[in-house]
């Protein structure tokens, strides 16, 4: 019996191991891509590969941001929408192209926003979804949704902030608590 607990452990242990170097080669960063194709790859229709390249742009930081600004006005799904969720936060609704489920779904640009903002927040995971709500709407009256008003408020906002950004740099923005969505009345779920 000894023997065959042994194997059985030794099999549980090179299973376990394996299933340690898949998740951690499936979360390698994409260091020898140019900033123009890590943009390319979170445009990707494909998920694991939009992960990715979300996973290297939060690592270069606000040098990211230009290129990131770039996405505005993109409508595409963001493929990647499950990697940018607390893994307690509720599930993401893919909209079927239905008019009812309008702002249900994640696109490239709030994918962009929502980047943006971890990138000032240092923190890939700040906010439960990235699902934008309404804070000139009362609390019990907040929903999560990427409605067109929401996502031109928070654009607007951000780009001022960017202006900021250029002229003052990231770390003053932070120590000033100024961050991208502030003028908006915008925030992340």
């Amino acid at each position: 019996m000894t023997r065959v607990a042994n194997r059985l452990f030794s099999t549980m242990a090179a299973v376990v191991m394996f299933a340690q170097v898949s998740v951690c080669q499936s979360a390698k960063p994409m260091k020898t891509l140019e900033n123009e194709q890590l943009i390319v790859g979170v445009q990707s229709t494909d998920g694991e590969k939009a992960h990715k390249a979300v996973s290297e742009v939060f690592a270069r930081g606000d040098s990211m941001i230009p290129a990131l600004l770039a996405l505005k006005g993109n409508k595409r799904p963001f493929a990647g929408a499950s990697w940018l969720v607390r893994p307690t936060a509720g599930q993401l609704i893919f909209p079927s192209g239905k008019n009812d489920e309008a702002g249900r779904g994640v696109s490239v640009e709030v994918a962009a926003l929502y980047l943006i903002t971890a990138i000032y927040q240092n923190n890939l995971q700040f906010a439960q979804s990235p699902y934008l709500t309404d804070l000139a709407v009362a609390p019990d009256k907040r929903r999560a949704m990427n409605s067109e008003a929401l996502i031109e408020r928070a654009w607007q906002s951000t780009e001022e902030w960017a202006a900021l950004l250029k002229a003052e740099g990231i770390e003053q923005l932070r120590r000033e608590k100024r961050a991208p969505l502030d003028g908006s009345r915008v925030a992340f779920w």
